[in-house]
């Protein structure tokens, strides 16, 4: 559920990555998103951070993700022009999300 204080508006302006078809599903009513198998315990499919990322923020925003595991907020700042910080207490999920991360650099997507 996503929900407001007082105004539904960001403040401020920006370049909007966010189709039309995006829009309508995130903000009316429930999200329809799937689950996935990973390589950390916890991973979720990129849907959903691709939907908040999208939803609200704009190009080149910055996006703190405070409990990173394999990178999968991280990876979709990449593919949708944001800048990103994260945090991550295992050394494990860190060189996870450092491999994801410089393959979406080069171009390769990768697969969970």
């Amino acid at each position: 559920m996503i929900s407001y204080k007082k105004h539904w508006k960001k403040q401020s302006k920006g370049e909007s990555t966010i189709d039309k078809e995006m829009f309508m599903e995130g903000v009316s009513g429930v999200w329809k998103v799937g689950t996935t198998r990973g390589k950390t315990l916890a991973q979720f499919p990129e849907k959903l951070p691709m939907m908040c990322i999208q939803l609200f923020t704009y190009l080149d925003d910055i996006v703190y993700d405070p409990f990173m595991g394999g990178g999968t907020t991280a990876a979709v700042c990449k593919k949708t022009g944001r800048r990103y910080i994260g945090s991550e207490i295992s050394a494990k999920y860190c060189k996870i999300a450092k491999e994801r991360l410089m393959m979406i650099q080069k171009g390769i997507d990768w697969d969970g």
